[in-house]
C-alpha cells in the first residue's frame, strides 16, 4: 500500500545516495521508482525547487541538469501546468511529472493502487459540501489526477470514456425536473467534440451511452399533464414526469424513442408513490419513475434501472415491449429471484445497471427508499428461459451504510470490483476474494455520483498527458 497522498502536504525524498528534492509548496504523492505522476500547487505562480544531487549522480529539471551539491530553483507554474524531474541517465533514468492542482480542486486521500486491468478511473463530485465542484477528472492507478477539465459554474456527472480517446461527461445547473444541458463529449486538450442533445423534453443528467454504431442514447423527461393518479391514491388530475429513452445519430437526430410511461404501469410505483406524493410540491410534475441508468446488451436490446420503481427493466427494441423486470412489485413480467432470500425487497433505490460481458447484470443497490439497508454491489444471472434472476456475487463494505442517491458497482475483467459508494464520498477498488485494495475518501462530504475505470486501450498514459499539456502549456 501507499502511504496516504495529502494534496500539498507530502514532500519528496529520495535516498541519500541519489538526489534528492524538496518543493516549496509539496508534492504527492512521494517520488519513487513505481509512482512518475505527482501534483502540487501553486498559489504565486511559482514554486520553488531545492535539489541534493551527490557527486556522480544526474537530475534534470525540466531537462537541464542540475550541478551536484545543493541547488534552488524557482519554476513558474500555472494551474494545469507541468515540471519534470529526471532521476539518472540512459535506460534506467526514471521521469517524473509534477503538475499544479487548481486551487478549488476536490481533497481527497488514497491508499493502494487500482487494478491492473483498468488502471485509471474517470469521476466527478456533483456537490461538496453543499455546493457545486465543476470538475469532471480521471486518476490513475495511485489516484493521482492525472487529466481534468475544469466547467466553472457548473455541476459535473456521469465522467465516462468515449470512443477516439476522448472523455464524456453532463455538465450544468442541477435544478428543476430536468435541464437542457446536453451530454458533452471532449477530447483531451479540452476542445468540446460534441454535444448530444435531446429532443422534444428536458435532457435528463443521469446517463447517456455511446453504441458501437456511433449514435448516442440519453434520457428525456418529458411531462404529462393531467394523469389520473387515483390509482395510487394520488389526484385524478396530476402532472407525471415521464421517462423517454431517444436514440440520436451523428447528425443530431432521433431515430427511435421509448417512453416508460408508455409501457410501465403507474402501479408499479406503489412502493415510493407514498412518499413522492406527500412531499411533491403543488404543480409540480410527480416524479414516479426516475430513470437514472442505460445500457444496451448484446443483442442491442436496453437494461434500464428506474429508482423509483426499485426495478430494472429489459426492453426488447423491436417493439418497445419489456423482456423482463428484475425487482419492484410484482408483475407478469417479473423474474422470480434466487438467493437473496433475507431481503424481500430486492433492489431499493438502486442505480447503474450494466450488462457484463458474460451476460450477466450487475447492480448497485442503494439500499434506499421509504425503508433502507446497507447499500451492496450484485450480479445476478438472468435464465430467460425459466424467468428466473439467480444472485451470482454480492460486495458489502461495514462501512458504508445506506446511500439516498447516485453510486455505481463496476466488475472488472480480472473479477475485481470498483465502487463509487455515492453519499459515503468513498471510491474503493476490491480484489475478487473481497479485499479493499484502493480506498480513496473525498474531505467534507463529498457526493460521488459514479467511478468509471478506464483501461489503457481506451486511452494512455501518454494520452493524458498530452491532452493535459495542450490545455495547459508552459
Amino acid at each position: 500500500m501507499v502511504a496516504v497522498a495529502s494534496y500539498g502536504v507530502l514532500a519528496a525524498t529520495a535516498a541519500a545516495s541519489t538526489p534528492s528534492i524538496s518543493v516549496s509548496t509539496g508534492i504527492s504523492p512521494s517520488i519513487s521508482a513505481s509512482v512518475t505522476d505527482h501534483v502540487t500547487t501553486c498559489p504565486d505562480g511559482a514554486v520553488t525547487v531545492t535539489a541534493t544531487v551527490p557527486r556522480g549522480a544526474a537530475l534534470k529539471l525540466d531537462g537541464e541538469a542540475l550541478k551536484s551539491g545543493r541547488s534552488v530553483t524557482t519554476v513558474k507554474l500555472a494551474e494545469g501546468q507541468r515540471f519534470t524531474l529526471k532521476f539518472g541517465s540512459g535506460r534506467s533514468a526514471l521521469l517524473h511529472s509534477v503538475r499544479c492542482l487548481p486551487a478549488d480542486f476536490p481533497k481527497f486521500t488514497v491508499r493502494g493502487t487500482l487494478p491492473f486491468v483498468a488502471p485509471f478511473l474517470a469521476a466527478s463530485v456533483p456537490t461538496l459540501v453543499g455546493k457545486p465542484s465543476p470538475y469532471a477528472f480521471v486518476l490513475d492507478a495511485h489516484g493521482v489526477p492525472i487529466w481534468w477539465k475544469g466547467v466553472p459554474g457548473d455541476s459535473v456527472l456521469d465522467v465516462k470514456p468515449v470512443s477516439g480517446g476522448r472523455i464524456g461527461f453532463w455538465h450544468g445547473r442541477l435544478v428543476g425536473q430536468g435541464t437542457d444541458a446536453p451530454f458533452s463529449v471532449y477530447k483531451l486538450d479540452g476542445s468540446l467534440d460534441r454535444a448530444i442533445n435531446v429532443q422534444d423534453g428536458g435532457g435528463d443528467a443521469h446517463d447517456s451511452i455511446e453504441t458501437p454504431r456511433g449514435t448516442w442514447y440519453r434520457i428525456a423527461s418529458r411531462v404529462r399533464d393531467h394523469v389520473n393518479t387515483t390509482s395510487i391514491s394520488g389526484p385524478l388530475d396530476q402532472p407525471v414526469l415521464d421517462n423517454v429513452i431517444q436514440e440520436i445519430n451523428s447528425d443530431g437526430q432521433v431515430i427511435w424513442e421509448w417512453s416508460a410511461l408508455d409501457h410501465i404501469a403507474l402501479s408499479e410505483s406503489s412502493d415510493w408513490a407514498w412518499i413522492l406524493l406527500a412531499i411533491n410540491p403543488v404543480g409540480q410534475a410527480l416524479d414516479l419513475i426516475h430513470m437514472n441508468s442505460l445500457n444496451e446488451d448484446s443483442q442491442g436490446n436496453l437494461v434500464v434501472s428506474c429508482r423509483h420503481l426499485n426495478a430494472v427493466f429489459h426492453i426488447n427494441k423491436a417493439d418497445g415491449s419489456v423482456d423482463w423486470k428484475l425487482g419492484g412489485t410484482q408483475t407478469a413480467k417479473s423474474l422470480a429471484v434466487i438467493g437473496d432470500d433475507s431481503n424481500p425487497v430486492h433492489l431499493m433505490g438502486q442505480h447503474d445497471a450494466n450488462v457484463l460481458p458474460d451476460g450477466s447484470i450487475s447492480v448497485y443497490d442503494n439500499g434506499a427508499g421509504p425503508t433502507q439497508r446497507a447499500s451492496r454491489a450484485l450480479r445476478w444471472r438472468v435464465n430467460t428461459a425459466v424467468r428466473t434472476a439467480k444472485l451470482m456475487e454480492r460486495v458489502t463494505d461495514p462501512g458504508v451504510g445506506t446511500t439516498p442517491g447516485t453510486g455505481s458497482a463496476r466488475k472488472l475483467s480480472d473479477g475485481s470490483w470498483l465502487m463509487s459508494w455515492a453519499g459515503s464520498s468513498l471510491i474503493r477498488s476490491y480484489t475478487p476474494a473481497g479485499k479493499l485494495r484502493f480506498d480513496l475518501k473525498f474531505a467534507g462530504r463529498g457526493l460521488t455520483y459514479r467511478a468509471a475505470p478506464i483501461k489503457t486501450s481506451q486511452i494512455s498514459h501518454a494520452q493524458f498527458v498530452a491532452g493535459m499539456d495542450a490545455q495547459f502549456p508552459r
